[in-house]
């Protein structure tokens, strides 16, 4: 399944892009439920090949979701795509566009829950809600993060 939500920001596109290669911000812009905790990292600024380990708590129980960056091209995408987690598949492409004098900033995420074909049908759809509100509260707090005065 293919999950896409974009925002266009006032801001420059070299901010931004360097904002995400800091996994750290991750943490700044994420909801507080399930709270986001980086494990690892292989190194800050991320370039292609780094990895990081990020831990969901949904309080009852934790998640380690271990990361791979497979793709940077400066000023136009980054790609993370995970090597263990949560999911069966997946892989988040970030995306950047100059665009009326901001930024538009598309996430797409391709991923499949389960290997099995009617688990995925069930849980999908569920994994595709949750992305919504978990994309729609990142991008309303980047609106917030990059203002230009």
């Amino acid at each position: 399944m293919v999950f896409k939500k974009s925002v266009v920001l006032n801001t420059d596109i070299d901010s931004l892009f360097v904002f995400h290669l800091d996994t750290n911000n991750a943490i700044k812009i994420s909801p507080p439920f399930p709270f986001l905790e980086l494990v690892y990292i292989s190194e800050i600024p991320l370039k292609q090949n780094s990895t990081l380990t990020m831990r969901l708590n949904f309080v009852l129980f934790t998640i380690d979701w271990e990361l791979a960056i497979s793709q940077v091209e400066p000023f136009r995408v980054i790609t993370d795509s995970q090597i263990k987690g949560p999911v069966y598949q997946w892989q988040h492409h970030h995306r950047f566009e100059e665009r009326d004098g901001g930024v538009c900033m598309v996430d797409e995420v391709e991923f499949t829950s389960f290997n099995n074909r009617w688990l995925a049908l069930i849980i999908d759809p569920i994994v595709y809600l949750s992305l919504f509100g978990l994309f729609a509260f990142r991008h309303n707090v980047m609106k917030k993060l990059f203002r230009r005065h």
